[in-house]
């Protein structure tokens, strides 16, 4: 493989990964497990130490439309 197409592979491959440290296991687990139960919509505290650290909604807010 030559240089140009070694720098070009090697940007490709860079610009990717940043898209990792947007992954988000809390947003997975609930979205697995909205899945598996058919939820169509929850609402998430998540609570450390006493303190609330992230509230969020997942799904629909309204089924019917």
């Amino acid at each position: 493989m030559n240089r140009s197409k070694s720098a070009c592979l090697l940007l490709a491959l860079s610009a990717l990964a940043p898209v990792a440290a947007w992954a988000d296991p809390v947003a997975d687990l609930v979205q697995a497990e909205m899945v598996r139960s058919k939820t169509p919509g929850v609402a998430v505290a998540v609570i450390d130490q006493g303190r609330i650290t992230r509230i969020q909604g997942f799904g629909e807010a309204n089924i019917e439309h």
